[in-house]
Parts: C-alpha cells; structure tokens; sequence
C-alpha cells in the first residue's frame, strides 16, 4: 500500500499515517512507534522514513517528496 502511494508531493508523515491505520486496522501496534530504549525518547513514528542524506531512522516529516 505504501509502494503505491509514494510519488511527488506526499509527505513521508502522509506516508506514516497510512502506516499507521493499516497497521491499527488489522487489530495490531507498530512495533516503532514510541519504542524507547534506556535513557532515549520515544521514537514519534510507525515508519523509519529514510530520503536522500539521511542514512537510517529517518523520522517522519512534513517534507513533500520530489521526483528523482
């Protein structure tokens, strides 16, 4: 579902939303959302949304995507 709904202009927090009620949907939890080891805060997304530079763990964002 997610495949398909990337293209120009969406937001991975678009994306990360539909992440989200897919998964709520079908009755479970997004096993990232708010994960939090020792000592670190809550990680804010159901998605790692990683775009260009940002390696790993890229927190969603209200960035719109662009083509290429």
């Amino acid at each position: 579902m997610l495949r398909d709904a990337i293209s120009a202009g969406v937001t991975t927090r678009d994306l990360d939303r539909m992440a989200l009620d897919l998964i709520q949907g079908m009755g479970a939890h997004p096993s990232f959302l708010n994960y939090a080891p020792a000592g670190m805060p809550p990680f804010p997304g159901t998605i790692c949304a990683s775009v260009n530079d940002v390696v790993v763990h890229g927190v969603p964002n209200d960035e719109p995507l662009v083509d290429g």
